[in-house]
């Protein structure tokens, strides 16, 4: 299970399994024992995780989506705001997906 979350996740995100353990400080020849079907101890998931902002769970296929750890850190801190501070931040980040920064992802990702 955790060898092809980990495939896909390299795959989306247009890499491979051996540069990611490269970029994390993990030899190769521990990918080759994942892709033979063990898992990795908890040092390297956890780099993993981090490495791909999703859960442990999520690579041992505990979750079925995969959940952002950044998602979870602002969803903790918006709760954290009163109302009138909520809204005025969500003014602001429709403000901010106004500019021409986020226009041009938005055409691109519509291309094709």
């Amino acid at each position: 299970m955790f060898w092809k979350i980990f495939v896909d996740l390299c795959t989306k995100n247009n890499t491979s399994p051996n540069a990611v353990a490269k970029v994390i400080g993990i030899s190769s020849a521990s990918v080759t024992y994942w892709k033979q079907g063990s898992c990795p101890r908890d040092t390297a998931l956890q780099k993993i995780a981090d490495h791909f902002n999703v859960s442990i769970d999520y690579l041992l296929g505990k979750e079925i989506q995969p959940k952002s750890i950044i998602q979870d850190e602002l969803t903790e801190l918006i709760s954290l705001l009163d109302i009138e501070d909520r809204a005025e931040l969500k003014g602001t980040v429709k403000q901010m997906l106004k500019s021409d920064k986020y226009k041009e992802k938005d055409s691109a990702s519509n291309v094709g």
